[in-house]
């Protein structure tokens, strides 16, 4: 940005989201959505889909053994800002 000539450049964290999610409560999850998540969005289509089907996978085994999976969401959202000249 620097280089684009803004000025007064800031970054800093502007949210945490820290919420775990239980079960098949991570399919219904927006952070899970393949163009919700800039990580995501990154991987083929058929990476993307073979993730989510490794994750169906293994909720219908702990389902089988009577368990709940816990799904850890961390994400930290940074937000950088200048000024233009």
């Amino acid at each position: 940005m620097n280089e684009a000539g803004f000025e007064r450049i800031k970054c800093g964290l502007a949210e945490r989201i820290i919420k775990p999610l239980y079960g098949d409560g991570v399919l219904k999850s927006p952070f899970l959505k393949k163009h919700n998540t800039s990580q995501l969005i990154l991987l083929s289509d058929e990476a993307y889909i073979n993730g989510v089907n490794r994750i169906k996978a293994d909720l219908r085994k702990t389902e089988l053994l009577k368990k709940t999976i816990k799904f850890e969401v961390d994400i930290s959202l940074w937000l950088i800002t200048g000024i233009a000249p």
